[in-house]
């Protein structure tokens, strides 16, 4: 009896070490981040590293928050939102028309959008800007370094495809007859 409660506290011990140890490992790199921001340029690239300040400084604050910063922050938010609406949209169409009116022609290009999608994006990054340029070219629309530029290729998404086809398998027929009947 005391040797199992014995063995039961090591184990669970031991394991509450491990949990620790990896909660450490994840800390770690946002500890790193903050106490970085107090540092001074000199003292943040010195060889070995500091894991403390010398010198506390707040002086890199103003200099993140400048305007460029603002307008860096709403290029990302533009692309971002842009995207994620666009995949949100194209995406839950695809799904649903794969879903739940089935052919041989939409599993075909189901599969054909999954093969795709375990291509490395770096083996079609070059082509994809070639093919800007020419849709550039061809419409007089600027389509390099602008946001449409950055949007355009991301409309369809193979892996939004993929989430949307998964959650549409779980939606019952009969509901979607039922809302037909009450006039949806």
């Amino acid at each position: 009896m005391a040797g199992s409660y014995l063995q039961r506290y090591l184990t669970r011990a031991v394991l509450y070490l491990l949990l620790l140890f990896g909660a450490a490992l994840f800390f770690l790199p946002f500890y790193w981040v903050v106490i970085a921001s107090f540092k001074t340029a000199a003292e943040l690239r010195a060889i070995p590293p500091t894991w403390w300040p010398e010198t506390w400084t707040t002086a890199n604050y103003p200099e993140v928050w400048s305007a460029q910063f603002a307008r860096y922050f709403l290029n990302s938010f533009i692309y971002s939102g842009g995207s994620t609406l666009l995949v949100l949209f194209t995406s839950g169409l695809i799904g649903y028309v794969i879903v739940k009116d089935p052919s041989l022609l939409g599993e075909i290009i189901f599969w054909l959008m999954l093969a795709a999608s375990m291509v490395p994006f770096v083996t079609y990054l070059l082509p994809l800007f070639n093919i800007l340029l020419r849709i550039q070219q061809w419409t007089g629309i600027p389509m390099v370094n602008t946001y449409w530029g950055m949007i355009l290729p991301w409309v369809i998404s193979p892996f939004g495809v993929f989430l949307m086809r998964q959650a549409m398998l779980s939606i019952p027929s009969d509901l979607l007859d039922a809302a037909r009947i009450d006039g949806a």
